[in-house]
């Protein structure tokens, strides 16, 4: 176990403060709004051995975040040595680790919080975490570069993305592969089921943009960004609108009706800014008030966007003076009071929003 915390003081510019809304504050019950951070001390946890952070979630209460990492590519430090998963206990600092023997890209609890799934990109496996016990109980084998999970209300079922072959449908009580829908050299990685179970939203990065798999009739249905390409993405509640990262092709933010089913704007006009630059991951207040944008090649940023205001940036959080170097996946907490990022070289960062 280890137990590394570091406080930093960071200074936020900010061009607007703005009510974040209600959020049910999961201590007491009470409402609690939130707003932008102009001045936030930011906690950087640190000892992760300088792994790259590729994808958190965070406990329903708030209380531990489970990051899939890896010790290989060009972002991780020299001397990393972890890849699976770590678990932060963000109460006490502690971080425990768990080694899949395999490279870590996605993670999903079990609706019942006792286990972790994790993708292993490249090497073509899901793991089966015991968080208990803290020990892999099992990896099974999904053919292609295998990232996003989406998980059933019940728990019963898994859809996973993957290379080449679309999307893969796991049985969690005999944890096998049930079925696989080829998708003719797709590339799914981020993966959210529809509240109602009929389909799964998927991110596809090779010239698609986002897809929907309809589970009933296995088929997919594509809804074009830009370029074709979509990395990353986060839905509304209302599942009217998606925020789709083009990923690596420098195209920042598109907004996408999903019941019409086109493009109707975009974050910013990569034209004549070029600010957001390559965009990792992109994750939504529980009120869907404020989009959260990691992004790692514009000098190290966190973009906060007030979406009731014109989709507005009103916040640019330079990550590198919390220490976290090339910002590549963030959470945001239950309550909406807190959001980490995770980065390069083993470092997670927590900023506090502001109580109003």
């Amino acid at each position: 176990m280890k137990n590394i915390k570091i406080g930093f003081l960071v200074s936020v510019a900010a061009s607007v403060i703005l009510m974040n809304g209600c959020s049910s504050d999961s201590n007491n019950g009470s409402s609690v709004s939130y707003g932008l951070p102009i001045t936030s001390s930011g906690v950087a946890y640190s000892d992760f051995n300088g792994s790259v952070i590729m994808d958190m979630e965070l406990s329903t209460d708030g209380k531990t975040l489970y990051a899939a990492v890896n010790d290989s590519g060009t972002n991780a430090h020299p001397d990393a040595v972890e890849h699976g998963l770590t678990i932060l206990n963000l109460s006490t600092g502690v971080t425990e680790h768990v080694d899949t023997g395999l490279y870590g890209r996605y993670v999903k609890l079990s609706k019942d919080g006792e286990v972790a799934y994790v993708t292993a990109g490249g090497d073509e496996n899901l793991s089966f975490i015991d968080l208990g016990t803290k020990s892999v109980t099992n990896s099974i084998y999904i053919a292609g570069y295998v990232s996003g999970i989406a998980v059933t209300a019940d728990g019963s079922t898994l859809y996973l993305g993957a290379e080449s072959d679309g999307v893969a449908t796991v049985d969690v009580a005999t944890e096998t592969v049930t079925h696989i829908e080829p998708m003719n050299g797709g590339y799914v990685t981020t993966m959210i089921l529809s509240s109602d179970e009929t389909k799964v939203y998927g991110s596809e990065s090779s010239g698609y943009g986002l897809i929907t798999y309809n589970i009933a009739d296995n088929n997919f249905t594509t809804i074009d960004t830009t370029n074709g390409n979509a990395y990353d993405f986060d839905i509304t509640s209302n599942e009217l609108t998606a925020y789709v990262s083009t990923g690596n092709n420098n195209e920042g933010v598109e907004v996408i009706s999903l019941t019409d089913k086109n493009v109707t704007t975009s974050i910013y006009d990569i034209n004549a800014t070029d600010s957001l630059d390559w965009v990792k991951q992109v994750k939504l207040s529980a009120d869907d008030k404020l989009l959260f944008i990691a992004s790692p090649d514009y000098d190290d940023t966190l973009f906060i966007v007030d979406l009731e205001d014109n989709n507005t940036v009103v916040s640019a959080m330079n990550t590198s003076a919390t220490a976290c170097i090339s910002p590549s996946s963030v959470e945001v907490s239950p309550n909406g009071s807190k959001v980490y990022v995770g980065c390069a070289e083993g470092v997670i960062v927590e900023y506090a929003l502001t109580a109003k």
